[in-house]
């Protein structure tokens, strides 16, 4: 389990934007990821869900710069890697560190292996990272895990 430091209970506001993508770049290799990260921003969306392909260069560092560059240093941005992602996500200060320290500064709630098996709930907003076909967990656990978690949400009225 991986949380946030606590923030103020406000809920979700009414005009709650997440932006949802995946297979991005570096802007200073493939230009248009600085300009849908700056899009993101002048839209105002409260948080990111990226759905791996994180930067096709192995590079953690300059993908942090080019978030922390267009939305902040703590900036709601959620993300589980793609097949491109693989070589950098366990390593130190590699991807999966960058999510957990990402999550931690927006005050999220989130469980399980951070990117891979995540439960999150931001601002009144709950959802799912999965790491589907990768590292090698099992298919089945996978389902597992998001069957589990969407019926415990079912449960409580989500």
């Amino acid at each position: 389990e991986f949380k946030g430091k606590p923030i103020p209970n406000v809920g979700m506001p009414p005009d709650f934007k997440v932006a949802f993508f995946g297979d991005n770049g570096l802007e200073s290799i493939e230009k248009e990821s600085g300009h849908v990260l700056a899009l993101i921003a002048r839209q105002k969306a409260h948080m990111v869900i990226h759905s791996g392909d994180l930067d096709y260069h192995d590079n953690p560092r300059a993908f942090d710069q080019m978030i922390t560059k267009h939305l902040g240093a703590s900036y709601p941005y959620f993300f589980s890697p793609g097949n491109h992602d693989n070589k950098q996500y366990y390593v130190p200060q590699g991807y999966q560190e960058i999510l957990m320290r990402r999550v931690r500064a927006t005050g999220a709630n989130c469980t399980g292996e951070a990117g891979i098996h995540t439960w999150c709930t931001y601002r009144g907003f709950s959802f799912l990272l999965s790491g589907f076909h990768l590292f090698g967990y099992p298919h089945d656990w996978h389902e597992f895990y998001i069957e589990q978690h969407l019926e415990k949400a079912k449960e409580h009225g989500a």
